[in-house]
């Protein structure tokens, strides 16, 4: 079924389901009447129930017995007129009955019911043929509508009437077990090598009810087997549109038919269901109620036997399945299907040919399929059966799973999962898989905690997938070279335009845990939509444990839009050790949407963890891909001859240029009318958008979140909604246009531009240790824009960049803080064009104060003009051994501007530079109340070969030729000055102003200070009553903060 390279690496470990119908030893048994419906006697051998030793009312046909068993070599045949209805038989005895021969019934489209509650075997010469459902039950009684009932115990009056069974009862807390032993009911199409052993007509129910129900191995093989020599599975298939009932119980109540199944809830506790050894329930519908169900090696599903020929295509139905408590389910390796027949005098099985012969792996499960899956019957409209399951908690691990595959026209499968626990180990998986045009179904699953563990394993995927594949890659499959030659030049878009199947996971208790390698994946091979991916959790624990994977993803190879990711935490979310979340695509089409939730934190830790919405380089596994879907293997050789096809043979094919790409072999494709892109250019899409909202974002170890995109495709926007935002060792969040080939080392660009990063938090962002905040545009697109929000911006060894590296124009940077903004160690903030493109601006609100040491705000154009930087801080912008910059290295772009406006601008060994080669230099605008500079700092705007631009200071204190004062490290001893206080006794004292500065004017400001008459703005504002001698005038503004100099004298 799946694609054999795709799921199962180690086909020598693949273990096998027979198929057998032999016979065994003949032994007699037989029964006996016990005389309460009918004549008492005994029967065996060949022996026939005639209607006359039972008694009919109405309708209704009831025989009882005090044994009854039909041993090897026996049979029994069950007769009566056509106006019965329903055989209702009884075993009263206290032993169990055992079927190892045919039981039949003549009577036309009568039902069939079968009571023993001692127990019923079921053995490997069983066979059933009845013109009306089956049942077996192990009940005490069978309810007649509301009129009546028919009890086990014939020492309990029955009330028989003419109504159709409607309930079965249980007395007994222990119910009879209901066991089969090797068993092959099949009952399948005149095609199968041999007689079917299950006939009932179609849409009739094979139905079993009671105690502990398993289906187990054969001890020994039949005589036609599905694989190796190494038993027989027992089987239930009823595939021809019928459907198959296993319910169990293990207390007293009552199982009342309704038209969905049975209502169990009369019922304090429902028994085990076990199916081991190469077991298989097969049915178009499949009703399962229990406690507990265990599988190991076997398989509940839909179209089994049509895999393989001995049934038709499935087309519609379900399988539900639930239980009260657990399902275990175990693959120790695939379930792979061959055909092996015993001739007379054989030694041993050999390979009998059929008209399909691989049907693929099976996993140990739940299966479905719709269509034909190797493509003989592509216009047959078929629906995909669904699958429900609902169980307290559900433990899958090895081989095994739930899946489901849609091959042609008609309604894909939904899977539903309901549990407390889910949990996914060691190579398990849930599949939803389509092949063909349109919608690709879903997989939901509901549950309080959903944990996913690779265990480790390199050699198999665990995890959730919802896939879409082109149809003929099936056809790489070597196994199905034979087939080859009428199928591969049918390359209709029903066959390509296949979208991938959606996956919703609600783990509302415990969470969600990924680990160990495994994966989410919704994931398009075809040239269809990739599927969308929702979680919704409690917390999220993301890990790879060394493994080289580990994702949650949504992607899509050829043509089609990746899905949509949003994953919702009510608590937190945790990514480690490389584990991303990313929605991308290697085509045409554009990268989905990435949406992160938490109510509390979400981290991410280690290098590549992270989020990112992507279009990337087609990587060669597309470009194989590509080869063997449009390069089929010649039918003419034989297939030990056939050499691998190969995109550069795909490129000679369709008369392209050696060095063609995947875009170019796409286009070529449409011209030759074998694919339709549906009016998108062959040409990288677009970047999808991120957004992370939580309380906090923390981010370390290399971690990311990226948005990127190849050549003309556009970068997506990154949106961060948090209180506080933390990135320290590397981490880095980034849009990008543009990327370096990891397959030809050059740059891979075009016209796209970068996306624009937005960031809001509410309380602080952090960034130490080569952090980084970044947007950039490798070709001629626009490198985003940065817009940052926040209460207070701190800076170490970080960056926060917006750059065009092409022939774009360098992205905007806007950063508010209410508070303040503090830059450390080598940290900057820049915008810049390395091309022909212009520098963007950065326009800077630090709230209170910036602080600066050993950083840099900068604005870098190559040749155009370098952008403007505007810088506000309500008090003070301080910068140590740092520099605010403009400048054009080259040609006659000019300087941009920079415009500085808080109460104080203190430079320490720094510069603010507005510089240009050609063109004229940018202007410098500052406004403080207070300009202080040590000799070493530098503030100009000039140009190489330019006009110079204007350095404009508007300050009552501009001089900057003082250097700034250090202040002693040990603090005045003030006890002397009070222990020397003036004493009262020794005449008058005084406070003399001894120095420029005068009195405080506002008890809250500073002491005043002076300025030059030379400043003509203040020589106007300063007035007559402000006159001082030496061409100095008081500047007595609340705002100055020059020393005040006084002299206190003591008169004694």
């Amino acid at each position: 079924m799946l694609n054999y390279s795709q799921f199962c690496k180690r086909l020598v470990l693949c273990s096998s389901i027979t198929f057998g119908l032999g016979t065994t030893t003949t032994t007699f048994g037989g029964g006996a009447y016990d005389g309460t419906m009918g004549p008492t006697g005994s029967f065996s051998g060949n022996f026939e129930i005639p209607h006359t030793n039972g008694t009919v009312s109405g309708t209704n046909l009831f025989h009882s017995f005090s044994s009854f068993s039909i041993n090897s070599g026996e049979s029994s045949t069950f007769t009566g007129p056509d106006s019965i209805n329903n055989v209702v038989s009884r075993v009263t005895g206290g032993d169990p009955s055992t079927f190892n021969g045919p039981l039949t019934s003549s009577i036309p489209t009568a039902n069939f019911y079968f009571m023993n509650p001692n127990g019923i075997i079921f053995k490997e010469g069983a066979s059933i043929s009845v013109d009306g459902s089956f049942y077996a039950t192990t009940s005490n009684s069978i309810s007649l509508g509301t009129d009546g009932v028919f009890f086990a115990n014939p020492a309990t009056a029955s009330t028989l009437t003419s109504s159709s069974p409607s309930a079965f009862g249980f007395l007994d807390s222990n119910p009879g077990q209901i066991t089969l032993e090797g068993t092959q009911l099949v009952n399948s199409a005149p095609t199968i090598n041999g007689p079917p052993t299950l006939i009932i007509p179609g849409g009739a129910t094979f139905s079993l009810v009671g105690g502990n129900i398993t289906l187990d191995p054969a001890t020994t093989p039949g005589d036609v087997q599905i694989g190796t020599q190494n038993g027989t599975g027992s089987f239930i298939s009823a595939a021809l549109g019928n459907r198959v009932e296993i319910v169990s119980v293990a207390s007293q109540g009552d199982a009342i038919m309704t038209n969905g199944g049975y209502d169990l809830s009369s019922f304090e506790t429902l028994g085990n269901i076990g199916l081991t050894g190469g077991s298989v329930i097969d049915a178009t519908e499949v009703f399962i109620r229990g406690g507990n169900i265990v599988m190991e090696d076997s398989v509940v599903a839909s179209g089994f036997f049509a895999a393989v020929g001995l049934a038709p295509p499935p087309n519609g139905g379900s399988i539900d399945v639930e239980v009260t408590n657990q399902i275990n389910v175990t693959g120790n390796s695939p379930l792979f299907i061959e055909v092996y027949a015993v001739p007379p005098g054989a030694p041993g099985p050999v390979p009998v040919p059929v008209a399909k012969p691989d049907g693929g792996p099976y996993y140990s499960g739940f299966t479905a399929y719709a269509g034909d899956p190797v493509g003989s019957a592509l216009g047959a409209s078929a629906d995909v059966p669904d699958i429900n399951i609902t169980a307290g908690s559900i433990a899958m691990t090895g081989f095994s799973g739930v899946i489901t595959e849609r091959f042609g026209l008609g309604q894909a499968s939904d899977i539903t999962i309901n549990a407390n626990t889910v949990e996914m180990r060691n190579g398990s998986l849930i599949a939803n898989v389509n092949y063909y045009e349109g919608s690709g179904g879903s997989i939901t699953i509901n549950a309080g905690e959903v944990i996913l563990d690779g265990e480790g394993d390199p050699s198999g995927f665990t995890g959730i997938t919802g896939s879409s594949f082109t149809f003929p890659l099936l056809f790489a499959n070597e196994a199905l070279s034979s087939l080859l030659p009428p199928f591969f030049d049918i390359y209709s878009p029903a066959l390509t335009y296949a979208d991938s199947p959606s996956i919703t996971i609600n783990a509302t208790g415990g969470g969600l845990t990924i680990r160990g390698g495994a994966s989410i994946n919704a994931e398009s091979k075809s040239f269809g939509k990739g599927g969308d991916v929702t979680i919704n959790a409690s917390d999220i624990i993301l890990l790879r444990d060394g493994m080289p994977f580990g994702a949650i993803a949504s992607q899509s190879l050829f043509a089609g839009d990746s899905g949509n990711i949003q994953i919702n935490a009510t608590g937190n979310i945790q990514m480690q050790e490389g584990f991303e979340i990313s929605a991308s695509s290697a085509g045409v089409g554009n990268a989905g949407i990435v949406s992160v939730t938490a109510g509390n934190t979400v981290t991410i830790s280690g290098e590549n963890s992270g989020i990112a919405s992507a279009t990337v380089e087609p990587p060669p596994s597309v470009e194989q891909l590509l080869a063997e879907i449009f390069l089929p293997p010649n039918p003419t050789i034989p297939p030990d001859q056939q050499v691998p096809p190969s995109f550069a043979a795909l490129v000679a094919d369709l008369n392209l240029p050696p060095d063609s790409s995947v875009f170019d072999v796409l286009a070529a494709l449409e011209t030759e009318g074998k694919i339709d892109l549906r009016g998108t250019a062959a040409t990288a899409g677009d970047a999808g958008g991120l957004s992370v909202s939580a309380n906090s974002l923390s981010m370390n170890g290399l971690g990311r979140i990226t948005s990127s995109t190849t050549a003309d495709g556009e970068g997506g926007p990154i949106d961060i909604d948090v209180a506080t935002l933390s990135l320290s060792d590397g981490a880095e969040i980034r849009s990008r246009s543009g990327l370096v080939s990891v397959i030809t080392g050059e740059l891979d660009v075009g016209t796209g531009n970068g996306g624009d990063i937005n960031i809001v938090a509410s309380n602080n962002i952090e960034m130490t240790s080569g952090a980084s905040i970044s947007v950039s545009s490798l070709g001629d697109g626009m490198a985003g824009n940065i817009s940052a929000n926040t209460n207070t911006l701190n800076m170490s060894d970080s960056s926060m960049t917006s750059q065009a590296e092409g022939n774009g124009d360098g992205g905007d940077i806007a950063i508010t803080a209410a508070s303040s903004i503090d830059m450390q160690n080598n940290s900057t903030i820049s915008s810049s064009a390395l091309g022909t493109g212009l520098a963007g601006d950065i326009s800077i609100n630090a709230g209170q104060q910036l602080n600066m040491s050993n950083s840099s705000i900068s604005t870098e154009a190559t040749v155009s003009d370098g952008g403007n930087i505007d810088v506000q801080a309500v008090k003070m912008i301080y910068l140590d051994q740092s520099e605010i910059t403009t400048s054009v290295e080259s040609g006659v772009g000019g300087g941009g501007n920079i415009d500085i406006d808080p109460d104080f601008v203190i430079l320490k060994q720094s510069s603010i530079l507005a510089n240009a080669f050609g063109g004229p230099g940018g202007n410098i605008n500052i406004i403080a109340g207070n300009f202080i500079t040590t000799p070493d700092s530098v503030v100009d705007a000039s140009s190489a070969l330019g006009i110079d631009g204007t350095v404009n200071i508007s300050s009552p204190d501009e001089e900057i030729n003082k250097e700034l004062a250090v202040l002693p490290d040990n603090v005045l001893d003030v006890t002397s000055l009070i222990s020397a206080r003036c004493g009262t006794s020794a005449g008058a004292s005084s406070l003399v102003d001894a120095g420029p500065g005068g009195i405080t004017i506002d008890p809250d400001g500073y002491l005043p200070s002076y300025a030059t008459t030379t400043d003509l703005d203040y020589e106007q504002e300063k007035g007559e009553s402000n006159s001082v001698s030496n061409n100095r005038w008081w500047a007595p503004y609340s705002h100055q903060s020059a020393l005040q100099i006084a002299e206190l004298t003591c008169l004694r």
